[in-house]
């Protein structure tokens, strides 16, 4: 496991805990670490790229994720339906611009807070398609990128969500169900989304 951060020491903590490898890099958000990752690691079989903020609260939390894949999805921890989108049309401009593709707002999904798995298969198909090409110059580009990802996959691999096997009680913060290997995290942004 590999930790990286761009010019904090906020993970460090963290990976000591894990005994990860830790780089504190001057790379851009999460779009940042997690192509610089997939490059400085090429031959991984799969690659659970997650904020280090996210809180683990169950064992094997990995086989959901496997599972959902089947060896070729990018798989997100809390996705939604681009068409549904509380911002809509961000992230289509800069789609469309990058890929020369039009953006899938009625089939696509997003990835949100940029947290998802892929196995190698689908890494070789999203750095084909162009992932090096995608980056956040700032926090608000962030929420772009979640879109882009999300419709990259459209477009290469497949898409999947966790809701799938969890249930849409993601969406509901009354009903925020423990011990699934959900986070605070991703509870926090729904609540504040909300």
């Amino acid at each position: 496991m590999i930790v990286e951060t761009s010019d904090s020491q906020d993970s460090k903590v963290l990976s000591e805990k894990y005994q990860c490898l830790f780089s504190n890099t001057n790379l851009k958000y999460e779009i940042g670490a997690y192509v610089h990752a997939i490059n400085l690691y090429p031959d991984e079989d799969e690659y659970f790229l997650f904020q280090d903020s996210l809180e683990i609260v169950n064992d094997n939390w990995e086989d959901n994720f496997r599972k959902l894949s089947q060896g070729e999805k990018l798989v997100t921890l809390c996705g939604y339906f681009l068409k549904d989108d509380p911002c809509p049309g961000c992230g289509v401009e800069e789609f469309e611009s990058l890929f020369n593709c039009k953006f899938p707002t009625e089939e696509g999904y997003a990835v949100m807070t940029n947290s998802f798995y892929i196995t190698q298969s689908a890494k070789q198909k999203l750095k084909n398609f162009g992932i090096d090409r995608l980056f956040a110059h700032e926090k608000n580009d962030t929420y772009k990128t979640e879109r882009i990802l999300g419709a990259m996959a459209h477009y290469t691999c497949g898409i999947a969500d966790l809701s799938e096997l969890l249930g849409n009680y993601i969406w509901q913060v009354d009903q925020f169900l423990p011990g699934f290997g959900f986070t605070k995290f991703i509870l926090k942004h729904i609540r504040k989304r909300q």
